[in-house]
Formats: C-alpha cells, sequence, structure tokens
C-alpha cells in the first residue's frame, strides 16, 4: 500500500514518525492496518517505512499544525 511520492519527499520509521506527530506507535500501527496511513514494506521482516508527505496529510486531517 504505497502512495506516490515527490522526487524530495523523505522515507520515516515509524518511531522518526511519532516523533513528528506526537502519537504512540501503536496508535500509528492502528492507522496503517486500517488502511488510514500508507507505507512501505522493507525487506523479509517487513518493516514498515512512512513517506514524511503522507503522515503531513495526516496531521492536517487530525488538526495537527507541526
Amino acid at each position: 500500500m504505497a502512495s506516490s511520492s515527490p522526487e524530495n519527499d523523505v522515507l520515516l520509521t515509524v518511531a522518526e514518525a511519532c516523533e513528528i506527530v506526537k502519537l504512540s506507535k501503536p496508535f500509528l500501527y492502528d492507522m496503517i492496518n486500517s488502511g488510514e496511513l500508507s507505507c512501505l514494506e522493507i525487506g523479509k521482516r517487513k518493516q514498515k517505512r512512512i513517506w514524511r508527505s503522507d503522515l503531513e496529510k495526516i496531521g492536517t486531517r487530525r488538526g495537527n499544525t507541526e
């Protein structure tokens, strides 16, 4: 479930994303699992990576101005 990304976009780990939007890891994983937040799965362990632009979209929808 990946979204298209601008050339200057950055991939973030879930931990980095949590710090930016001030949300917990379980909450972000719930958003990913529900399809509200898209991500890339990297490697055999399917580690999640989130596009910063997608993270900014959820911040806007939830009223987070950071």
